[in-house]
C-alpha cells in the first residue's frame, strides 16, 4: 500500500486522491451496492486492481478523448525510467542463510536466496502473499530474492540462486583392460550398456557363465518388435552377475525319464 498526501493549497491533488478513493468504494471494496464477494486474500485484491486499472485505462479518456494506454506509451520515451531493483523501504526480520545451502527458514517455510549469501545475514518480510528478502550490502539494502509465501516440507527454490553443476563427464563408457574385456565390448552397445548399468547397481565382479554364441546374442539383443534390440536385464545386486532361469538363453531342462520324477 502506498499512501500518498496531498500538496497545500491544491485542489488538483485533493480531487485526484477523492476520485481514487471514490473508485476504490464504488469498483473494488465489497459493498451492498456493487453485490462484490469478500477476498479471501490479499492477492485477490491486488488481482482485482489490476483487472480494473487495463479496463479503465483502456477506454478514451473525457478529456484527451484517446485512452490512457496509448497515451502512456508515447510518454515513456520522454519519462526516466525505472531502476531495475525494487527501493528496499522496509527490511524485516533478520535471518541467517545456511552455509552449506543457500536457504532462510521464515515462518515455517524455507526459501531460497543467491549462493553467494551463504552464512550471511538478511532480512525478511511478508508483503501480502509473497515473502520479500533484502541483503544489507555496501551500496544499502537490496532485494535479491522475492517468493511466493509456502509451507514446511516445500521450500521455495529458485533455480537461479544455486551455483551451475561442476563438470563432469557427459557419458561413462567402459575401458576395456584385456583382450577378453575388448572382445566382450566389441559385442554391440548392449555389451557397454550392461556393464555401465552393472557398475551402477554396485557390482564389482562378474563372472560369466553362459556359452560365447549365447552371450553374442544377448549383447547385440534379440529384435523386438520396434525394430530396437532389447538390452539384458543389470545384476540384481549381487556381487556374482547370473542370467535369470527364465533366459531364452538357457538351454531347456532335459525330459524326464520314464519313472523318474521331474525336475
Amino acid at each position: 500500500m502506498t499512501v500518498a498526501t496531498c500538496l497545500p493549497a491544491d485542489p488538483q491533488t485533493r480531487g485526484g486522491s477523492e476520485a481514487t478513493v471514490r473508485i476504490a468504494k464504488a469498483d473494488l471494496v465489497p459493498t451492498e451496492a456493487n453485490l462484490r464477494a469478500g477476498y479471501g486474500a490479499f492477492a485477490e485484491l491486488e488481482a482485482a486492481c489490476e483487472l480494473f486499472c487495463a479496463q479503465v485505462n483502456a477506454r478514451p479518456h473525457r478529456a484527451a478523448r484517446r485512452p490512457p494506454a496509448q497515451m502512456l506509451a508515447e510518454e515513456r520515451a520522454r519519462l526516466h525510467p525505472l531502476p531495475v531493483r525494487p527501493f528496499a523501504v522496509l527490511l524485516g526480520a533478520a535471518r541467517r542463510v545456511g552455509s552449506t545451502t543457500a536457504l532462510v527458514s521464515f515462518e515455517g517455510g524455507q526459501y531460497s536466496v543467491p549462493h553467494g549469501l551463504a552464512g550471511q545475514v538478511v532480512r525478511v518480510r511478508r508483503h501480502g502473499e509473497q515473502i520479500v528478502i533484502t541483503h544489507l550490502g555496501g551500496d544499502g539494502p537490496v532485494e535479491v530474492a522475492r517468493h511466493r509465501g509456502t509451507t514446511a516440507g516445500s521450500p521455495a527454490l529458485d533455480e537461479t540462486h544455486f551455483p551451475p553443476d561442476p563438470a563432469r563427464p557427459a557419458a561413462r563408457s567402459p575401458r576395456p583392460r584385456s583382450a577378453c574385456e575388448a572382445e566382450f565390448c566389441a559385442l554391440g552397445d548392449g555389451a557397454r550398456l550392461w556393464l555401465v548399468e552393472a557398475a551402477t547397481a554396485g557390482t564389482s565382479r562378474m563372472r560369466v557363465r553362459w556359452p560365447r554364441p549365447s552371450l553374442s546374442r544377448v549383447c547385440k539383443g534379440p529384435a523386438s518388435s520396434t525394430g530396437h534390440s532389447a538390452s539384458p536385464r543389470p545384476p540384481a545386486g549381487s556381487p556374482t552377475a547370473t542370467w535369470p532361469r527364465s533366459s531364452p538363453t538357457r538351454p531347456p531342462p532335459p525330459p524326464a525319464r520314464p519313472g523318474q520324477p521331474g525336475r
